[in-house]
């Protein structure tokens, strides 16, 4: 019995004895279990927080670089003072501002509707112009404005934008209105045999047409816009369409990289 109390007694302790093992082993168990644990909400909060600050502030200079680009392609050194904010009259004889095209190029030419020649081969340029744009994905804005509002009235605008292109828009307005436009885009013009013809445009198309023949000698120049209502470049008459599409395309696709 002596002996069997010694073996429970080793059996004892060397049960005791392995105690220590099993708990270091469940202790490091844990550790690792506690190293392996995936990353806390909090912290994943916050790596997707410092990502989106990477992507904005990305994209901000992005824009600051395109902003940059275009300014330099429209306020270059030596650019003349063409342009700027004008009220004209539409062929529904409703007011406009030039602020009604922002957002889009336009190319505007001055012109008037009795013109024998000049005038309609221009704005013939100009439609075929803006097919090969529209055809090439580059969309603009066709502007004619009257250098004649004696005669060019709203329904003769009307029906004489309509000759040339369906998205042809004609502007004129009243003779400080349409002086004050072609002053800034520097368009010359002089009426001739214009005596006895009224100021009021409105008495002067109750006139019989014949009463109101006469000429216009005037700058024959189309003028791209961009949309932000600044300059970009001008065309005269010996541009062909292939020229004014290519150079129009080119400013186009810049303003939009």
């Amino acid at each position: 019995h002596c002996c069997d109390d010694d073996d429970d007694g080793g059996a004892g302790a060397g049960g005791s004895g392995t105690a220590p093992t099993t708990t270091a082993s469940t202790h490091r168990d844990s550790t690792d279990a506690t190293a392996r644990t995936p990353v806390s909400w909090p912290m994943l909060l916050i790596a997707v927080a410092a990502a989106g600050m990477v992507v904005v502030m990305f994209e901000r200079r992005q824009r600051q670089q395109r902003d940059e680009r275009r300014a330099r392609q429209t306020a270059g050194v030596g650019r003349p003072a063409i342009g700027g904010p004008y009220t004209l009259v539409t062929t529904e004889g409703k007011p406009i501002t030039d602020g009604a095209f922002r957002g889009t190029h336009q190319l505007i030419y001055f012109g008037f509707t009795y013109c024998p020649d000049i005038c309609p081969a221009e704005l013939r340029k100009m439609a075929a112009v803006v097919d090969k744009l529209d055809a090439d994905g580059c969309t603009i804005q066709p502007l004619f404005i009257s250098i004649d509002p004696q005669r060019d009235t709203i329904a003769q605008m009307k029906w004489y934008c309509s000759e040339f292109h369906r998205r042809l828009i004609g502007l004129t307005g009243t003779p400080e209105q349409v002086a004050r436009v072609a002053k800034r885009f520097r368009v010359y013009s002089t009426h001739t045999d214009v005596e006895n013809l009224p100021d009021d445009p409105a008495e002067a198309e109750r006139m019989d047409p014949t009463d109101r023949d006469y000429l216009v000698d005037h700058s024959i120049i189309m003028y791209l816009i961009d949309p932000r209502g600044d300059f970009v470049q001008y065309y005269g008459q010996s541009k062909t369409v292939d020229e004014v599409a290519a150079d129009i395309a080119d400013h186009v696709r810049a303003w939009r990289d």
